[in-house]
């Protein structure tokens, strides 16, 4: 996997800012917990590159942030959520 997905603030307390690299053609972004769970799943516009995801009503713990292209991953990365 290319290190060009950026997730910032990281870790964070309440949000998170996702930026997608101009290579990705993904259409899907998924916050997934450690059991699997997916916890919010959001479209992707054609071109957009940055995704706010508020993580206020999740508790701390770590978290897969997942890129997603016709239902398969394309990228992912890890998020700290304090």
């Amino acid at each position: 996997m290319p290190a060009n997905l950026v997730i910032y603030p990281n870790p964070t307390i309440d949000w998170v800012q996702v930026r997608v690299p101009e290579y990705i053609t993904a259409n899907i972004v998924e916050l997934v917990n450690t059991n699997g769970e997916t916890l919010v799943r959001k479209e992707i516009s054609t071109g957009q590159q940055t995704i706010d995801l508020s993580l206020k009503q999740f508790e701390s713990a770590v978290y897969s942030i997942i890129l997603k292209e016709n239902g398969k991953i394309v990228q992912w990365g890890r998020l700290l959520k304090l």
